[in-house]
Order: C-alpha cells, then sequence, then structure tokens
C-alpha cells in the first residue's frame, strides 16, 4: 500500500483489523505508563541492537508504576524460534501484545500467553526468556519489578 488508508478501505476487514491493531497499541502507550517516562532517559533501555544476522531488535520501556515492558521485532520473514533475551528479573513476563495475533490478520505465531524467565545469562543479565517470534512481527510483554 502506497498513501493513507482511504475510508472504503478502512472498512474493510484488513482495515478494521490495521485499526483494531493502532488501537490496541495506544492503549497500550496510554494505560501502561510507557507515555509518562517519555521525555526521560529512564524510560527506555536496549536490550540488544546489534543482531544484525536475525534482524532482531529488543528493548525495555520502564514505567513509573512498576511495570517494566519488552519490546521485541522480528525485522524478518523468518520466524525465529528459541530466541533468548536477557532479562533483570525472575518471574513471568505477560505477553500483552503480538502484531500477529488473529485479530490483526496474523497467523497467531506467539508464546501462548507468556514465557518464565530462566536462569540463563544473556545479553549481560542473569536471566533470560526463551522466545517465539513471528515474522515481520513485534511482540511485547509485561512484567512486575521486584518490591
Amino acid at each position: 500500500m502506497n498513501g493513507e488508508l482511504s475510508w472504503d478501505q478502512a472498512r474493510s476487514q484488513n482495515g478494521s483489523r490495521i485499526m483494531k491493531l493502532v488501537s490496541d497499541l495506544n492503549s497500550l502507550y496510554v494505560e501502561s505508563g510507557i507515555a509518562d517516562l517519555d521525555p526521560d532517559p529512564k524510560g527506555f533501555e536496549w536490550i540488544d541492537f546489534s543482531d544484525s544476522a536475525a534482524s532482531i531488535i529488543s528493548f525495555y520501556r520502564h514505567t513509573p508504576n512498576g511495570s517494566d515492558y519488552i519490546a521485541v521485532f522480528n525485522l524478518t520473514p523468518v520466524p525465529r524460534t528459541g530466541y533468548r533475551i536477557g532479562v533483570h528479573s525472575a518471574g513471568t513476563y505477560r505477553e500483552v501484545l503480538n502484531t500477529d495475533a488473529a485479530i490483526y490478520g496474523g497467523s497467531n505465531m506467539g508464546n501462548f500467553g507468556g514465557v518464565t524467565a530462566i536462569e540463563s545469562p544473556s545479553h549481560g543479565k542473569e536471566r533470560s526468556i526463551v522466545l517465539t517470534l513471528p515474522p515481520l512481527a513485534c511482540v511485547v510483554f509485561e512484567s512486575r519489578r521486584p518490591s
């Protein structure tokens, strides 16, 4: 597609799926508290921006309310299974957004709602999570920081 989404296209099934994704992205951004730390460098932390072989980038978005969000982007048409990234904390990481979900017109490849951190170092951190990354997609996980 070149250009903006016309009203007729927006009313189509694919257009409505895109609109649902944009709505969900906006809700996540505002309701999670991610937006609260936008101007503050403490709100962003790279996990890995150097995996050019797999074309995957990952980063944290920190919030003032005790939640951390991890965004992982697979920038290739190749699904990635068993992809490991380092995380700060033990516990469960809940998948809160998957752009490959069926409701957005995707194949529904993902992490069955979440993953659990394991004691295996990666990216300079003592723990990691192992992910399934759909092709040309972003997955976002939420974790609560320990009190």
